[in-house]
């Protein structure tokens, strides 16, 4: 990895984010003070487990909120509100178990400073050190090859997915311009098998060149396939109905460890990844995309500076920091994991089972566990109810859990999604909810 770069990460273990820094001389060397130091945090947390000490606004927190986790509450989130009186909400995406790997004390906490002047100008250019990183990364865990391919950066994997359906639909239709054929579409159908990622169709809606058709013919020149790998929300690992790989778009943002077995080293055509489900960033906005094709690559820059101008450095630069930890750690001699990985997948695959479990023979309503908790859970438990029952709204008033209902997904609502990888002490209380509904 490029040695300034390294060295700029490595030599600044604190993230400070603050402004009125100042500079002076002591003893010959340049120290500096900051406003707000956000790695000076108290030990032990004085709001765990109920919540997270927050150094910037010196009160605790919960995920996204300035309270504590769910069903805590307090000063210092000690208070237990009980099963019956607290509403869980399962239905976001945040993979925020995995930053528990940082405060285990299985490593240390990876921090970084960025100064006021460091690349001030806009960044059109890939830094080479990221791109090492990446592929270390893929190489280490052997989940994707990255030989041979061109790697295109995006404010997580959403803008990734937005530019490679913007260059891949506007190729295809240019291709058949440049035929002089009389049969060309004004844009190209995209379509996701179900039931599939609620998100998907609005980013297909935003770009002129597609439209969204869950109806596509799968033999059509014309048509663009997302298979999301494995899947979400049923952690499925699906084959694509679409014969020509160069239209088949593999989202596998949670193709990791710790919601798959990952063991097959892919090598599809167009393959997107993110560091928000592989680092647990989803605060960052940084994702990644794998291109076999460097003319198609070639023409995703334009797409990015319409967009966002360039992706932000500092995105890029807690990323890498990241990353870097995590494929600088010694595999396990047992798993041949990565330590963080190996935290990640025991956690979120231990969901599955406890959750598993406490809904066997449920007493309390015909409700069901969809996914192979065994090989490929995935990272969101896939529910269904008895025949016309409505399953989300039936388990928030039964059990007093907010999950999303199927249709949101392409389904219908005798199925339901729920979250497993919030935090540690949510998950207990969902399964402690689950449990008493069920037993």
């Amino acid at each position: 990895m490029g040695s300034s770069f390294q060295a700029l990460i490595w030599a600044s273990m604190l993230i400070i984010c603050g402004t009125g820094a100042s500079a002076k001389e002591v003893n010959g060397s340049r120290t500096y003070t900051y406003g707000i130091d956000l790695c000076d945090s108290p030990i032990p947390d004085p709001c765990s487990p109920g919540g997270k000490w927050d150094p910037l606004v010196k009160k605790c927190r919960g995920v996204r909120s300035d309270s504590c986790y769910q069903c805590y509450s307090g000063e210092f989130c000690k208070d237990v509100v009980t099963l019956k009186d607290c509403l869980l909400k399962s239905s976001f995406g945040d993979p925020v178990v995995l930053a528990e790997y940082w405060t285990s004390g299985l490593s240390h906490i990876p921090c970084l400073l960025t100064p006021a002047n460091y690349r001030p100008a806009y960044q059109f250019e890939a830094i080479p050190s990221m791109e090492n990183a990446i592929k270390q990364l893929h190489k280490t865990v052997g989940n994707a090859e990255t030989e041979g391919y061109t790697i295109v950066y995006g404010v997580g994997s959403t803008h990734v997915l937005f530019i490679t359906i913007a260059v891949l639909s506007q190729n295809i239709l240019d291709k058949c311009v440049k035929a002089k054929r009389t049969d060309c579409p004004f844009a190209v159908d995209v379509f996701v098998q179900s039931p599939y990622y609620f998100g998907y169709v609005s980013i297909v809606n935003m770009i002129k060149t597609a439209k969204w058709n869950p109806q596509a013919n799968t033999t059509s020149e014309f048509t663009i396939e997302i298979v999301t790998h494995p899947n979400n929300p049923t952690g499925e690992l699906r084959k694509p109905l679409v014969q020509d790989g160069s239209h088949v778009i593999y989202d596998m943002v949670y193709y990791w460890p710790m919601y798959t077995n990952a063991s097959v080293k892919m090598s599809e055509d167009i393959m997107i990844f993110s560091s928000s489900k592989e680092c647990g960033l989803g605060g960052t906005r940084f994702g990644w995309g794998l291109f076999k094709d460097a003319s198609l690559a070639s023409k995703t820059p334009a797409v990015v500076e319409s967009t966002i101008m360039s992706v932000p450095e500092d995105s890029i630069l807690r990323a890498y920091n990241s990353i870097s930890q995590i494929i600088n750690e010694t595999p396990s001699s047992v798993t041949g994991m990565l330590p963080y990985h190996q935290f990640g997948r025991e956690k979120i695959f231990s969901a599955f089972s406890r959750l598993s479990d406490a809904m066997k023979d449920c007493k309390g309503m015909d409700i069901q566990l969809m996914n192979d908790i065994t090989h490929s859970p995935g990272a969101y438990a896939w529910l269904k109810c008895a025949s016309g029952v409505h399953c989300a709204d039936e388990v928030k008033r039964l059990a007093g859990i907010e999950g999303s209902p199927g249709m949101t997904y392409g389904a219908i609502n005798e199925y339901m999604r729920l979250s497993m990888f919030m935090p540690s002490v949510e998950m207990d209380i969902m399964i402690k909810k689950f449990t008493s509904l069920c037993q």
